[in-house]
């Protein structure tokens, strides 16, 4: 037995070779970018030479101290915060520190505008040459007002005081400038004082830290170009500019501070990601805190690198729009998004001339249409059938299983993408080598998707995959192309139709018989035979790969091309994929319980399976039947656990949706309106009197929640007294909750919210509006004072001044407003550049104060006089006694909202409340001239 005769069977294109090559392929894969996706140990991160001059354990004792409450804009306890950070950047020598209570500005969207007063703490570090633009470095200190705020924003405020401590010890060549900022929570407003500020004018790149969601690994999520990407070198890099396509078209419903220094800089958002669910929630806390101090030295590690690299980056450098992704948490890739459009214009014009002069060459051509060449597409419809069979049927039966149990999702959509793909190409047909001809059906499938992605998507990098997956598959071709040619010329092309159906040959005057009894994989037993009048005249040397039995025919004559194939079509696609799809389930399984439509979920899961199993249909005609019988196991146990038929619509038992590690999301917020004591108001709401010495007013309180449909109603509401006792109304909610339902239902005098207050402030809150015809005021109430003076014609004088707070809001429901000015905020620098007030004006103008109880007083014009001035005056709170404990409520403290303080007492394990707005409550009174 020679080397050739021992070896053949182990590399020959048969069942077992192929069986063992394909699953190693795919388990090693995905296996490894599984295990690279968990967070790296923190190592000799707790050590004082660690490497990064970054001490790990007084950055972990400051995110306690940080986050040890909710503190959002509107709260004491922000106060406190804002008082220890500026100790701590105090204590650090050599550095300009600049507690910015100065900046004010105001900025506009399409439907509000902003009058806001910063309360940012910024630090300069001079570099070594003062002629480089610097590097500004941004995260924000405040949370939102239910949660502590350990992800979002701790960890990268934490990270950036250690930065500081860092680059003071260490300077670089450029000047760098970090802003630590208060109230990005309110729509990015931190940011946007900053841009007030002189020392924005210094930077030109920025680096931005996050925290959309609680621990984990933190992400590249966007870039501006290529330039600030170039710096980003780090020991575990985590990107992928999929995420920014996903947030340029909004489906991901989160803002960061990148979105405003954008316009001015360059830069970078580095932020946590996974876990959303937890997410502006009370989870979002150290203790629930996923990875721990790993995921803040990740942060710190990350951010570290990045920094040294943009601070001593050179002058230049090119921009331009970029494709980037990361590779098993080891390398990140990087390169021109027109370069990458180049290569699939190139290669869409290349591929068919190529295939085209192939056919030529062979003298091959489909002559009919029969079973032999449609196989691949008949699997391809029936895939793409039952895969929307089975997205539709998660749509209906359990739309949210997703939220918890992804992965099982996703097993059930490979499985039966596998089975499907599977029986049709493993059916007998008529090709000489179907191994090839499905290479050629994946490359047509593939070059039209990448076609379709070119033309409908140029300004998106993440076809990047496709392009991939076209280019290995067409060099898996061209080698079994290449390989078709050098059998023709060598004369090893021998092999005719008869072959592939087990046929006797007496061409050669050999024949070849079976051997009765023996494995598919023996060869027949050579038999000399009569000659014939076809016999050849010289003797021939028999082939050494003889017909084997219908269903196990050596393909490609010779040993080893098709691994060759396999290397090339199989690995690279996988990974790529393997990196978008395990990303993809991370940032989106849990923004099911945002709105939205669920199926934004299960469809691109399907289609992710199956491209993940394209590159292996030109070889899964040869997988062993066991992998499609284990498959079939696996798909008929996930779909009946994440059906969830057996829950029974109960909220116990597999395959309910939510759990206590991924719990759903409800919406709060608490409404109080002020209605004169005279009003005939009418409403299906109770109205509660409130009369005492000064006040007297009848006020309508209501309590509102938002969650998924179904749950909210079936099992949340119910859970609650008082909504169980008042008659929740329950209606779908449009906007940007969109899929989502909002109950509402009279708090009742029990649950009514108190301001709480400031002893200076209360004895200074008094009435303070006009007395004149031309002038309404506010009903005296417990929370706010104001009124509405007309100026002329299409002008106006508001004055409003809320209790313990630093927030309220302008309604305009009638005639819209064109210009606003806030008396008394400075020196009038009118609206930030970029974001003026429209032609069309506005609606309302949102006030925020750094200091408490302050009387706004705000001079407002409007677009016409045709219509009535009317509006609303409003105040919001966001300080509650459980988000409280521990703090230090001097003079009173912050408010109450006992409603808040029920539902998070009486919520199921499963749910959790988070924020509906700025304000928990917001008390408004209705205006009109």
């Amino acid at each position: 037995m020679n080397f050739r005769s021992f070896i053949a069977p182990a590399l020959a294109f048969r069942t077992i070779p192929n069986t063992i090559f394909l699953v190693v392929a795919y388990v090693v894969i995905i296996a490894s970018v599984l295990l690279t996706n968990e967070l790296p140990a923190v190592g000799k991160a707790d050590k004082p030479n660690n490497g990064l001059g970054l001490n790990i354990t007084e950055a972990w004792a400051d995110l306690h101290t940080i986050a040890a409450r909710p503190h959002p804009y509107n709260s004491h306890a922000n106060d406190a915060v804002r008082k220890y950070i500026l100790s701590r950047l105090r204590a650090i020598p050599s550095v300009e520190i600049a507690n910015d209570l100065l900046s004010n500005g105001s900025w506009a969207s399409p439907t509000y505008a902003t009058y806001f007063e910063g309360t940012n703490l910024l630090v300069k570090i001079d570099g070594e040459n003062p002629d480089l633009d610097g590097v500004l470095f941004s995260a924000h200190y405040d949370s939102v007002s239910t949660a502590s705020g350990a992800t979002d924003d701790g960890m990268g405020v934490v990270t950036l005081l250690q930065l500081v401590r860092y680059f003071a010890q260490h300077r670089r060549k450029r000047t760098a400038i970090f802003n630590i900022n208060n109230g990005e929570e309110d729509w990015l407003n931190g940011a946007h004082a900053f841009m007030q500020h002189p020392w924005s004018n210094l930077t030109s790149t920025f680096l931005n830290l996050e925290g959309a969601s609680s621990g984990g690994r933190p992400l590249l999520f966007r870039s501006t170009s290529r330039k600030p990407l170039a710096a980003f070198h780090v020991k575990h890099p985590h990107a992928n500019v999929l995420s920014a396509d996903a947030f340029a078209r909004g489906l991901i419903r989160s803002g960061t501070d990148y979105s405003v220094y954008t316009p001015q800089m360059q830069g970078l958002d580095l932020a946590f990601y996974t876990g959303r669910s937890r997410y502006h929630t009370k989870f979002d806390s150290i203790p629930h805190l996923e990875g721990g101090r790993r995921a803040l030295w990740a942060m710190m590690e990350s951010a570290w690198g990045a920094g040294l690299a943009l601070l001593d980056a050179p002058e230049g450098g090119s921009g331009g729009d970029a494709v980037y992704f990361d590779l098993f948490a080891a390398a990140l890739i990087v390169f021109s998004q027109k370069a990458m459009w180049i290569f699939d214009i190139v290669f869409l014009a290349i591929v068919p001339v190529v295939v085209l002069a192939e056919r030529i060459i062979q003298r091959r051509h489909v002559t009919t249409w029969d079973w032999t060449w449609m196989r691949f597409w008949a699997a391809l419809v029936l895939t793409a059938g039952v895969q929307a069979g089975l997205v539709t049927a998660y749509v209906w039966l359990n739309p949210y299983i997703g939220y918890s149990a992804p992965y099982l999702v996703v097993l059930s959509f490979f499985a039966i993408s596998y089975l499907t793909l599977f029986f049709p190409l493993v059916l007998p047909g008529h090709a000489h080598a179907q191994k090839q001809t499905v290479l050629l059906q994946a490359l047509i499938l593939a070059y039209i998707l990448l076609l379709i992605g070119t033309i409908s998507l140029p300004q998106l990098g993440g076809t990047y995959a496709l392009s991939a997956l076209a280019g290995c598959i067409f060099l898996g071709w061209a080698v079994g192309a290449v390989e078709g040619l050098l059998e023709t010329q060598n004369g090893e092309d021998e092999h005719s139709e008869a072959d592939a159906t087990g046929e006797r040959r007496y061409v050669r005057g050999i024949r070849y018989d079976a051997i009765e009894g023996a494995e598919p994989e023996v060869p027949g037993e050579e038999i000399q035979t009569e000659p014939t009048e076809i016999t050849p005249l010289i003797h021939q040397r028999p082939a050494q790969n003889g017909s084997a039995p219908k269903g196990d025919t050596t393909e490609g004559g010779a040993i080893g091309w098709w691994i060759v194939q396999m290397l090339l079509v199989v690995p690279i696609p996988v990974i790529l994929i393997s990196h978008i799809g395990i990303m993809f389930i991370g940032s989106m399984a849990q923004t099911l319980g945002d709105g939205g439509g669920v199926a934004v979920l299960y469809t691109p899961l399907a289609a992710l399976t199956f491209l993940l199993l394209l590159p292996a249909t030109p070889f899964i005609h040869k997988a062993h039947n066991g992998i499609a019988y284990l498959l079939a196991f696996v798909f008929v146990v996930t779909v009946v656990y994440t059906s969830g038929l057996l829950t029974l619509k109960s909220d116990t038992g597999p395959g309910f949706p939510f759990s206590q590690d991924a719990p759903v999301k409800a919406y709060f917020q608490q409404r109080v309106e002020i209605l004169p004591s005279t009003s005939n108001f009418t409403s299906s709401l109770d109205i509660m009197p409130i009369h005492s010495k000064s006040i007297s007013a009848n006020v309508s309180i209501t309590t509102y929640l938002t969650g998924v449909p179904y749950y909210l109603d079936r099992f949340l509401i119910p859970s609650l007294p008082s909504a169980a006792t008042s008659h929740a109304v329950c209606k779908p909610e449009e906007g940007t909750r969109r899929g989502l339902t909002t109950c509402s239902w009279e708090s009742g005098r029990d649950l009514r919210p108190t301001p709480g207050w400031d002893t200076r402030v209360m004895k200074e809150h008094k009435d303070i509006g006009g007395a004149n015809t031309n002038s309404t005021n506010v009903p005296k109430n417990p929370w706010l004072s104001g009124s509405v003076t007309r100026l002329s014609r299409r002008s106006a004088r508001v004055v409003l001044r809320g209790v313990n707070t630093r927030s309220c809001r302008l309604y305009f429901d009638g005639a819209k407003v064109k210009k606003y000015t806030v008396l008394g905020s400075g020196k009038e620098t009118g609206m930030q550049q970029g974001y003026e007030i429209g032609p069309s004006g506005l609606e309302e103008v949102r006030l925020w104060s750094r200091t408490w109880g302050r009387a706004f007083v705000v001079d407002v014009e409007f677009v016409d006089d045709s219509r009535p001035m009317q509006g609303r005056l409003a105040c919001e709170w966001a300080e509650y006694e459980s988000g409280r404990v521990g703090g230090n409520d001097r003079n009173g403290g912050g408010g109450k909202i006992p409603a808040l303080e029920e539902v998070l007492k009486f919520l199921p394990r499963w749910a959790t409340v988070t924020k509906a707005a700025d304000g928990l409550v917001e008390v408004w009174s209705v205006w009109q001239l």
